[in-house]
């Protein structure tokens, strides 16, 4: 290295980095002994890096794809659900009205044999009747004949 390089090296290390100067610098250590560029390791190091740091950018988009599209997938899912328990929810309420409709119509049903077992009833209640005043004229025509024929009972 000539005394050109040297210096200009030197200027622009003070140039970049006004702070350091050969002062600041331990005994023993020359501002041209530090290798100033990057090594081809430091490279390679620095593309790896930024070649992760892409490929990472990249895994975090697919991923947020990914999740848009999960996100997709449960809102209809969650559709699908409600509208199943809604109309699980109906069928239940019709067999419920089925299961009604059969209790309402087993008492109109009954309510309706009532009125027509009241209304047999009391054509027997009045049979009834008539048969226990038929009886009761049998009968006291029967005592009547038997009185009179003791002649205990006399006439008008």
């Amino acid at each position: 290295m000539n005394g050109k390089d040297r210096n200009f090296f030197r200027k622009m290390a003070i140039r970049e980095n006004p702070i350091r100067s050969v002062m600041c610098l331990p005994l023993g250590l020359d501002l041209d002994e530090i290798a100033w560029r990057a090594t081809r390791e430091e490279i390679l190091i620095e593309r790896l890096r930024m070649l992760k740091a892409t490929w990472d950018r990249e895994d975090l988009e697919r991923y947020r794809r990914y999740a848009a599209e999960l996100a997709l997938v449960v809102e209809k899912d969650r559709e699908y659900i409600e509208r199943a328990n809604a109309i699980e929810c109906e069928e239940a309420w019709h067999r419920q009205q089925l299961a009604d409709g059969a209790s309402v119509m087993q008492k109109f049903l009954a309510r309706y044999q009532d009125e027509l077992d009241g209304l047999r009833q009391s054509e027997l209640r009045a049979r009834l009747v008539r048969a226990g005043k038929e009886i009761e004229r049998d009968r006291c025509r029967v005592e009547k004949e038997e009185l009179t024929r003791r002649g205990v009972y006399r006439g008008r």
